[in-house]
């Protein structure tokens, strides 16, 4: 059975998309397959090589403010409260919890509030986030804007907005201390789909949503690594829209396990093995 092998790269491939997550592969000298109703052709993906560094913040995922209120005077619970605003704005990229922790410290320095005014720490038993308000060393009650629309809260586990009135409260703390009810989601990707366009269906989900999908690549490395896909048995795709044409080029692309484009700044590559 002959074999076309290709190793196809985003860096020099044509029509890269802005996000770096798809090409067009042009085929020099064009493909011609001839047509023969019972011969196959089977396209798999022997290696790819990504790497993990699609962003966790960024505009696109409206998740890139974090904003936050002093309640200088009167009371959240009565509507009296008078507030002094603040938004952090995290640049686009991909932060670990130490990440954004930095960030809110900086923040606070530089507008000379407390650096321990607002502070994020894991709890490991959930692996959940708790965000702590320093009531002691402010002085002053908080309200906590997770719910905002382009809040980094979905990151951190957290829905609503975080309140902490001290009148309300029988016993009043020193530090105000919220744990999120979900896991944060540091993974921007829990899974890399490699498409490719000459493939028939799906090969991934049983309604077909997703389409020509030639392999699913796993993260099985943290955050900023370089994610080496070598499959044992790669999936046997049905290329037959190659046959009785010429085709001259291919296009692949990378999307989520959801099918949404991912944003991939690095270059990556696949080897790609066509059989006919």
């Amino acid at each position: 059975m002959p074999e076309l092998t290709l190793f196809v790269s985003s860096d020099q491939g044509q029509s890269r998309s802005a996000d770096g997550s798809s090409f067009t592969f042009p085929l020099s000298p064009a493909l011609q397959i001839p047509y023969e109703k019972d011969n196959e052709v089977i396209l798999s993906v022997t290696e790819a090589n990504v790497w993990y560094t699609s962003p966790n913040v960024s505009v696109a995922k409206a998740n890139t403010k974090l904003r936050f209120a002093m309640v200088t005077k009167g009371l959240v619970s009565n509507n009296t409260a008078i507030l002094e605003e603040h938004t952090i704005t995290f640049a686009e990229g991909l932060y670990s919890l130490s990440d954004i922790r930095a960030e809110i410290n900086a923040y606070c320095a530089g507008k000379a509030i407390p650096d321990t005014l607002l502070d994020v720490v894991g709890h490991t038993p959930t692996q959940s986030v708790e965000v702590l308000w320093d009531v002691q060393g402010s002085g002053h009650e908080c309200i906590i804007y997770m719910g905002d629309a382009d809040s980094i809260g979905a990151l951190l586990g957290f829905s609503e907005n975080l309140i902490y009135d001290t009148y309300a409260f029988d016993t009043p703390v020193e530090i105000a201390t919220f744990r999120a009810p979900e896991a944060a989601h540091f993974d921007a990707v829990s899974l890399f789909l490699l498409h490719v366009s000459c493939i028939n269906g799906s090969n991934y989900n049983a309604d077909g949503r997703i389409s020509q999908v030639a392999c699913a690549i796993t993260p099985d490395q943290p955050p900023g690594s370089l994610l080496r896909h070598r499959p044992l048995y790669p999936i046997r795709c049905d290329a037959s829209s190659l046959t009785g044409a010429r085709t001259s080029s291919l296009r692949f692309s990378i999307t989520d396990g959801n099918g949404n484009a991912c944003v991939l700044k690095e270059a990556w590559n696949a080897r790609v093995v066509i059989s006919y």
